[in-house]
């Protein structure tokens, strides 16, 4: 495969795969937008609250859409229509009842929900209001999130993101209708979101029905089966518990943030973290279509794949990088024009991104892992970024340096998960080696 047609190849994959998982947060980073401007900071670092959630939902979605998607992708190639019919049949309803009872557990519980995510008694008010609309509408989250993954397996790509385009559009002209316009506030910044995914999932669903697509939507598959629903669920674990895991260090994140540093820094993390998420979605996308394309290939064809992807990864990276240090008051004023706001977001901004060059490199090589049915080193890599080495530090380093140290303890675990990494790809080499000296035999 030639350097610049695989580079293409790659970039034709990962740009829509991107693009279609930036719905739900470029939504939830546009109602910050306007809600920090217009409601000022308790009502920002509310919302920020809410992202744990927002990304348990979407965790939610990813588990069934990855899964169904990687069996449908099977079941095409081996022109099996009927059955990969059956499983995006159960892959809808398994969504759609999985997110019935997710909606039926959490409502009523908002305030437990975000006194646990690290709310208090002046964020709270702000963030329970908000999830009063979101959680109801989650479920046309959750049917975006999966059934562009299952769009894209049949070979629309670029009509899934062209959808996911338009539902981040409607987003930010409806949050600005909404709240700036009819004063509506946080809940219009909600309405705004819910709206846009919904009208997302119906152009999806509508794409399903249609007799285009090879693999059209049917009542008669509709209910679910215990053999397809538990194969759909084991093979979308590894997405699933990578967003839990995210969750989970984003409710600790918060806990540590108001002992140490109030409301304000939950702010200051939520616009952090805007931008972070932003990234590591376009890294994502390379992961992405890194995986099908190798799944697709063999020999050497999959070494240059990667390879191509760990380059493509680290531009992503060190260009995030050079924005978020030397333009840091740009990224920061469309949320907020408050000077200690400001301030404390640009300390953290600067030490946060401090590694992320060196980003790009972990999640490619956790997705190369996992496409080469490596599951526990992909999972431990991610765990070890998020988890193993994270948590102890922000204890430690909080302890010592209060705030800073919370921030610190960002790029201290990216330092000791990238050379866990490092380790591990080592060992691949003398694969690479061996498959590249047999393919120019």
């Amino acid at each position: 495969m030639h350097k610049r047609a695989g580079f293409k190849l790659l970039l034709s994959y990962s740009v829509p795969a991107a693009i279609s998982m930036m719905v739900a947060a470029f939504c939830n980073i546009s109602d910050r937008w306007f809600i920090g401007e217009s409601e000022g900071i308790t009502a920002l670092a509310g919302l920020s609250l809410t992202l744990p959630l927002m990304v348990l939902l979407t965790a939610i979605g990813s588990i069934v859409g990855t899964g169904g998607a990687i069996l449908i992708g099977r079941c095409l190639r081996r022109k099996e229509i009927p059955i990969a019919e059956k499983i995006l049949g159960n892959t809808f309803s398994l969504t759609f009842l999985i997110s019935l009872l997710i909606i039926f557990i959490l409502s009523g519980f908002q305030k437990e929900i975000i006194l646990l995510f690290g709310g208090r008694t002046e964020t709270l008010p702000y963030a329970v209001r908000y999830l009063n609309i979101i959680i109801p509408g989650s479920i046309f989250l959750n049917l975006t999130a999966g059934l562009t993954n299952c769009m894209r397996v049949c070979g629309f790509a670029r009509k899934a993101a062209w959808i996911v385009f338009l539902g981040i559009i409607l987003n930010v002209v409806s949050d600005y209708y909404f709240i700036s316009v009819l004063g509506m506030g946080i809940e219009g910044g909600a309405i705004a979101t819910v709206l846009s995914m919904g009208t997302c999932a119906l152009l999806i669903c509508f794409h399903f029905l249609s007799p285009d697509s090879p693999v059209v939507l049917r009542k008669t598959y509709f209910k679910p089966q215990a053999r397809q629903t538990l194969k759909i669920i084991l093979t979308g674990m590894t997405p699933f518990f990578m967003n839990l895991t995210i969750c989970t260090v984003s409710i600790i994140m918060n806990n540590y943030l108001v002992v140490h540093g109030g409301t304000i820094a939950i702010g200051a993390y939520g616009i952090i973290s805007s931008y972070t998420i932003l990234i590591m979605i376009t890294i994502s996308g390379i992961c992405q279509g890194m995986q099908i394309l190798i799944h697709n290939h063999s020999g050497i064809a999959k070494v240059r794949l990667f390879r191509l992807a760990v380059y493509a990864g680290a531009g992503i990276s060190c260009t995030g990088f050079i924005l978020g240090e030397f333009f840091t008051g740009h990224f920061i004023s469309p949320f907020t024009s408050h000077p200690e706001l400001t301030r404390i977001t640009q300390t953290g901004l600067r030490i946060v991104f401090c590694t992320l060059p060196i980003l790009g490199f972990q999640l490619i090589v956790a997705s190369f892992f996992q496409s080469i049915d490596k599951t526990r080193k992909a999972l431990f890599i991610n765990m070890s970024r998020q988890f193993i080495f994270l948590i102890p530090s922000l204890f430690v380093f909080s302890g010592l340096w209060g705030i800073n140290g919370i921030w610190i303890a960002v790029p201290f675990s990216d330092l000791l998960s990238t050379f866990i990494t490092t380790l591990f790809i080592k060992r691949e080499k003398t694969h690479f080696s061996t498959v590249e000296a047999l393919q120019n035999s």
